[in-house]
C-alpha cells in the first residue's frame, strides 16, 4: 500500500529537523518512556491538544499567517480573530505575539482599517 502526504505535511514534518526543542520533544513521544501530557504522534506529525507543532521557521509560520490573515476565509479580520483561527490549528512558542506582529505589520489593514476608539473630544 502507498500511503499520500500532502506537501504541506511534509514541509511541516522537515521543519521539525532544524529545531532542537521539537526534536527533544518527538523523541520523547516516539520512545515513549516519559508520557508528556498533551502531546502525540499521528502520521509523523507531533501535535500538541490535536493542533500541529511547527517547528521553529520563520518562512513558514509566515505561511501559516498569511493563508489565515490574507485569504478570504480570514478576510483580515484582525488580531484576536487571526489568533483564534490559527490557534485552532497550529502550536507554536510564541504564537500569540507573532500574530500580532504579523496583523500589525499588514499593510493593506494599516491603509484600510481604522482604529476602534472613542472620540477623545475637546480638551
Amino acid at each position: 500500500m502507498t500511503i499520500v502526504i500532502p506537501d504541506r505535511c511534509l514541509e511541516v514534518i522537515h521543519n521539525y529537523e532544524g529545531d532542537e526543542k521539537v526534536k527533544e520533544v518527538l523523541e520523547r513521544v516516539v520512545v515513549g518512556s516519559e508520557e508528556l501530557e498533551g502531546y502525540t504522534l499521528v502520521d509523523r506529525l507531533l501535535r500538541y491538544e490535536d493542533r500541529i507543532v511547527i517547528g521553529d521557521c520563520v518562512s513558514f509560520k509566515r505561511k501559516i499567517l498569511q493563508t489565515l490573515h490574507e485569504s478570504p476565509l480570514g478576510g483580515r479580520s484582525g488580531i484576536q480573530n487571526t489568533y483564534l483561527r490559527v490557534k485552532q490549528l497550529f502550536h507554536w512558542p510564541r504564537l500569540k505575539t507573532e500574530v500580532k506582529e504579523f496583523v500589525l505589520a499588514c499593510d493593506t489593514c494599516k491603509r484600510c482599517k481604522n482604529e476602534n476608539i472613542a472620540y477623545l473630544g475637546l480638551l
